[in-house]
């Protein structure tokens, strides 16, 4: 244990509060007293203890009314503080929590779950604080990434001539078009949306880049395969990757025979394409979609009235 680690023990019973002090103390514990809650705040913000074991019941002003005002203190380190409230038998336990405590423990003291339970509060107090920072580092990665890619795109779009050379029997045109990736940690909870997602992305500005979706592979059909094939005889520009597909975006579809190869998502995915595409559009095995959506097609035809 820290030698570090301070406890302000506030009571207005000095025989209470002299008997914590010493088993504490004796427990390795800094501590620090007060014996009421005014000159407790003050100590709060003078000395900056690690936990704050407060009485509920003091005169003037009691341990929920204390326990309040650092719960709304402006400066974070103080807010979320962590606070063990003593109660005694027949007072509200619900009360301290509901007024912010993070723990309580009822008297008579026994030495042994106090201290317990400011190590439990020590320790989620550091977890937050390591949360916290992380978070931080985050958002300032995710800062200096945005920062990045506009400073590519930027770069990007000065290469391209606002206005193209002229030269004769050519026509010059220049396009800049971004790029959307979906991968990583999202995939697992949008896997059997891809199919509709490679959809949308023919119809999106720009190239659509899904990977790590091996698990495609293993569905109903190999969904990568067969979202590529079908939505090709559509029109649509979409290649297979080991792990995913490349779909460029702004294309027109069009209406022909297609297959859902028994997988009721590429059925729903290919009734949606259907809905977008010029000229009619056959589905072979479009029964299959009844396994997860009885209703599909009925619903879906509502939705185009």
């Amino acid at each position: 244990m820290e030698p570090s680690r301070r406890i302000l023990i506030v009571d207005d019973d000095a025989a209470s509060r002299a008997l914590l002090l010493r088993m504490l103390s004796v427990a390795g514990y800094n501590c620090l007293e007060a014996d009421n809650a005014k000159d407790a705040l003050t100590l709060i913000h003078k000395e900056k203890p690690d936990v704050l074991v407060l009485d509920f019941k003091m005169p003037d002003m009691d341990g929920t009314e204390a326990l309040k005002q650092v719960r709304s203190d402006p400066n974070p380190n103080i807010a979320q503080l962590p606070v063990i409230m003593l109660t005694g038998h027949g007072e509200s336990e619900v009360e301290c929590l509901q007024a912010g405590a993070d723990d309580f423990v009822i008297k008579p003291v026994k030495i042994e779950v106090l201290r317990a339970r400011i190590e439990a509060q020590l320790r989620v107090h550091l977890l937050r604080l390591q949360l916290q920072e992380q978070n931080k580092a985050l958002e300032e990665w995710r800062r200096t990434h945005e920062r990045d890619l506009a400073a590519a795109r930027a770069t990007q779009q000065a290469l391209i001539p606002q206005k193209p050379p002229e030269i004769s029997g050519w026509e010059i045109a220049t396009s800049y078009r971004p790029v959307i990736e979906i991968g990583g940690d999202i995939i697992p909870r949008l896997i059997d949306e891809i199919p509709v997602i490679a959809l949308a992305a023919t119809q999106a500005e720009g190239i659509t880049v899904i990977k790590d979706a091996h698990e495609l592979k293993v569905k109903e059909t190999n969904r990568i395969d067969t979202v590529v094939n079908e939505l090709t005889k559509m029109g649509a520009n979409i290649e297979a990757t080991e792990d995913g597909m490349i779909i460029h975006g702004g294309t027109k579809l069009h209406g022909t025979n297609v297959n859902s190869h028994g997988d009721h998502r590429i059925g729903m995915m290919l009734a949606v394409a259907s809905c977008i595409a010029e000229g009619e559009t056959i589905i072979e095995n479009r029964d299959a979609v009844s396994v997860s959506y009885p209703q599909f097609f009925a619903h879906l035809e509502s939705l185009q009235q």
